[in-house]
C-alpha cells in the first residue's frame, strides 16, 4: 500500500497508487484500459485520478485470470454483466466442442482443500469434481470460477462444498437411470456399435442440458422466493 494511504483511501489514486494497490503494474494497468477492460479515470485538471471503482474491476481481473480466464473472455464477461448466465452457458459449450479460449482445470489451492472436512473433500474427489494431476490438486474452470464468485458474495466454501455435493449426487443418480433407461432402448441398435455409442453421448448432453436449464430456474426460484 502507499506510504500515507489508509486503507479505506482508495479515491483520488495516481496510476501507480492504484498499481501499488492492487499488485499491478503501471503498464498492466494501461494496457488494460487500451483493451478496454479498465474503464478511464477521472480527470482532475490534467491528472488523472482513479477510484474505488477501478480497484474493485482490477481485482476482479486478477481473480478471473488466476481462474484460467483469458482476457478476451474476461472482456465478454465484463461487457455483458446483465447476462452472466448466458456468458456461463457459452462457456459450457464452448468446453463441449473444443473452442474455448479457456484452460479446462485451475489448480485448487491446498489452504481451500484442507478448508474441508475429510468426508466432503473425499465426496467432491469420488464424484469428479476435484481430481489429482501431477501432484496438484485441480478443478474445473467453470466450477472455481462461480465457487468464487458466490465465496465474493458471502457464501462459504463449507456451504459451497455441501452444494456441489449435492448437485453431483443428483447428477449421478439421473445419470445411471438415463444409462439404464439407454442400453433398454439402444437393445436394437447394438450399444457396442458406433452408432449406438454416439447416440448415448447426444442423449447424455441433450438431458444435461434439460437439466441444467430446469435445475437453474427451480432453484433459483425456490433461494428467492419470500414466505
Amino acid at each position: 500500500m502507499p506510504e500515507g494511504m489508509s486503507a479505506g483511501k482508495t479515491d483520488g489514486l495516481t496510476i501507480t497508487d492504484l498499481a501499488s494497490l492492487v499488485g499491478m503494474t503501471p503498464r498492466n494497468i494501461r494496457a488494460y484500459q487500451s483493451r478496454g477492460l479498465l474503464f478511464p479515470p477521472q480527470i482532475y485538471g490534467r491528472k488523472a485520478r482513479y477510484t474505488a471503482a477501478h480497484v474493485a474491476r482490477l481485482t476482479l481481473i486478477g481473480s478471473l485470470q488466476r481462474e484460467g480466464f483469458t482476457l478476451s473472455a474476461i472482456k465478454r464477461l465484463l461487457e455483458h454483466p446483465d447476462s452472466y448466465g448466458s456468458v456461463i452457458d457459452e462457456r459450457r459449450r464452448r468446453f463441449r466442442d473444443d473452442t474455448s479460449d479457456m484452460p479446462p482445470s485451475v489448480p485448487v489451492s491446498e489452504l481451500s482443500m484442507s478448508a474441508l472436512d475429510p468426508d466432503r473433500r473425499a465426496a467432491l474427489i469420488e464424484h469428479g469434481l476435484v481430481w489429482e494431476q501431477q501432484g496438484v490438486m485441480r478443478t474445473h474452470t467453470l466450477l472455481a470460477g462461480m465457487s468464487r464468485t458466490l465465496n465474493d458474495h458471502g457464501v462459504s466454501a463449507e456451504l459451497i462444498g455441501e452444494l456441489l455435493i449435492e448437485v453431483a449426487q443428483a447428477g449421478s443418480r439421473i445419470g445411471s437411470v438415463l444409462a439404464d433407461r439407454a442400453r433398454a432402448v439402444e437393445s436394437g441398435i447394438g450399444s457396442a456399435s458406433p452408432d449406438g455409442q454416439q447416440r448415448r453421448a447426444d442423449i447424455a448432453l441433450l438431458t444435461a442440458q434439460l437439466l441444467a436449464t430446469g435445475f437453474e430456474v427451480t432453484c433459483a426460484r425456490a433461494a428467492t422466493r419470500r414466505d
